[in-house]
């Protein structure tokens, strides 16, 4: 597949194969138990190419798995009825892992939740007198494994966490004051999504308030060291390792968070020392790398997929904060703080190594958030981190921290100092079955990029629904995942504030491209344009008339 082609291989792998003695099993009931009309029973017992359906019946339902992950290791599709008809929820574990390639897979049409938390590191021992490292967790609702060609469609995945298990505290013993280290705190990798030397193909899909969370280091004892927090990559999404594709089209992530771990408390030197004794370091925070989205490695030019159409919007990065050193004895030197985790790709964290293309997407307003007292902060990309190879049309809210390739009139970029807001409305329902966010009525991202071969948008409505004046930079698309279809009929109400001989008239800044008329009655044909001056405060526009002159109305109009 070649990205300037931008074409997503026609709902590619719908069908996982040959469908030659194929079967459809069809799940009847929610339990979650091994026998017929189970979701669990058809996945254990289909065939190589078979596809899984739902009873209408089930609408409205949730299948709470309570036996652990359900494992995909053969060709095989899952339908279902709709992301606002069914959830598949696993809240002691991930929902689906797809592995023993080489298979192909589908799901769709579902709601998904899914817990992973790694275990907690041993604490230290007699024999053993370092804290061990927390479990490392991947994929908190799916992990798609080496091999394996995973396709997603109309998904929504919803609160999935995936946790990195803390690490163990060193060994404590009173009477000989054994220097002992804590353990390291475990990573966490895609809070929803883990694609794992796998192929990803992703489309029509909602990523809200997933969460991804290093693991906090463990506490060093008698000058041992704290353990450094764990790494927390992509709260919505992360792909690993390889050159392998992942095609993300018409999708949206919202509320996503990559949370690193805190380090380990250090430990003082032990008291009963006779001679000097150093304090231990403190644990250094772990990194948080892609709020939404994380690639590890890209992909080589031209055979390589990217990220298209999509919004990436409100995500946010978290670092782990480092933990002071202990205190030393007997002049002893007390040990150094460790290093706070840095702050990388609010939005995306792009690969450091390889390419990763991205065609008429939204990438602002993500964000880092940070507790830190003391040490020094790194912050780098709060929407895009490291390079990207741009294919135009996209709208990044803050360019600073990404480079390799946004195109001067042909991308919409701004700066930590002066940034652009899409000017999108809040994650809802605007049609079809995954939750998605509107531009509002003036906002930039309107017929400001091109279909890109992909001629319906994440509701399945037609694009371009060009509805401003032509001619357009491109074909009149908008940018991301929503095309809207016509320009909002609501008229904000207009704030008056009178004065002796003057009126001050304001409207939220958001329809800022709609035009203040006035009129002597309210026949149609008596609108004109107030010419004064508009200016812009505190998120409104303002407009001050004075002298009055007669009685008149005043509306809002679009041009």
């Amino acid at each position: 597949m070649k990205l300037n082609s931008l074409l997503f291989p026609a709902l590619l792998l719908l069908t996982t194969g040959s469908t030659a003695n194929a079967v459809t099993w069809n799940v009847t009931s929610a339990a979650d138990v091994n026998v017929a009309g189970t979701l669990r029973f058809a996945v254990n017992n289909a065939a190589a190419n078979d596809t899984i359906k739902f009873d209408p019946g089930l609408a409205g339902q949730t299948i709470a798995l309570s036996l652990g992950e359900l494992p995909i290791t053969r060709n095989l599709t899952i339908v279902g009825p709709g992301p606002t008809n069914l959830a598949v929820v696993n809240a002691s574990g991930r929902v689906f892992h797809v592995l023993g390639g080489p298979l192909n897979a589908s799901i769709l049409g579902l709601k998904l939740t899914g817990y992973l938390k790694g275990l907690r590191g041993v604490d230290g021992s007699f024999v053993s007198r370092n804290g061990a490292a927390g479990q490392s967790v991947a994929g908190g609702c799916i992990l798609n494994e080496v091999n394996c060609v995973l396709t997603v469609s109309n998904c929504f995945f919803a609160n999935c966490q995936a946790i990195g298990g803390d690490g163990g505290d060193g060994y404590v013993n009173g009477i000989y004051g054994f220097t002992a280290h804590g353990g390291n705190g475990g990573d966490a990798v895609g809070a929803a999504i883990c694609n794992n030397l796998g192929d990803l193909f992703l489309m029509n899909s909602t990523f809200a308030a997933n969460y991804a969370g290093g693991g906090h280091g463990g506490t060093g004892s008698y000058g041992g060291n704290g353990g450094r927090g764990g790494v927390a990559e992509g709260g919505g999404l992360a792909s690993v390792y390889g050159s392998t594709d992942v095609y993300v089209v018409n999708s949206t992530f919202n509320g996503n968070t990559a949370a690193a771990g805190d380090g380990g408390n250090a430990g003082n030197a032990w008291a009963l020392s006779l001679g000097a004794a150093n304090g231990g370091n403190g644990g250094g925070g772990g990194n948080a790398e892609g709020g939404a989205i994380y690639v590890g490695q890209g992909c080589p030019l031209p055979d390589c997929t990217g990220i298209v159409h999509c919004t990436v919007d409100t995500n946010q990065v978290a670092p782990g904060q480092g933990q002071q050193g202990g205190s030393g004895v007997n002049g002893g030197a007390s040990g150094a703080a460790g290093v706070n985790g840095s702050a990388l790709g609010g939005g995306l964290f792009a690969p450091i190594v390889g390419h990763l293309p991205i065609n008429n997407t939204i990438i602002a307003g993500n964000y880092p958030t940070f507790h830190f007292t003391t040490g020094a902060l790194v912050i780098s990309g709060p929407d895009v981190y490291h390079d990207v190879d741009s294919f135009r049309y996209n709208f990044i809210g803050v360019l600073d921290g990404s480079s390799g390739g946004w195109i001067a009139g042909f991308d919409f970029t701004g700066t930590v100092t002066a940034p652009l807001d899409p000017l999108l409305g809040p994650l809802q329902n605007n049609g079809g079955e995954t939750l998605t966010q509107a531009p509002l009525p003036c906002s930039p991202v309107i017929d400001k990029g091109s279909t890109a071969l992909f001629n319906r948008d994440q509701v399945g409505q037609l694009r371009p629904k060009g509805i401003s004046p032509s001619p357009y930079l491109a074909d009149g698309s908008d940018i991301g995942a929503l095309e809207l279809q016509s320009f909002s009929t609501h008229r904000p109400a207009l704030d008056i504030a009178q004065a002796p001989n003057r009126v001050t008239i304001s409207w939220p800044s958001s329809f800022n491209c709609f035009v203040l008329q006035q009129s002597s009655s309210i026949v149609p044909s008596n609108w004109e344009a107030v010419t004064n001056a508009v200016t812009t405060s505190a998120s409104r526009c303002q407009v001050v008339i004075s002298p009055l002159v007669g009685n008149r109305f005043y509306r809002l109009f679009h041009p």
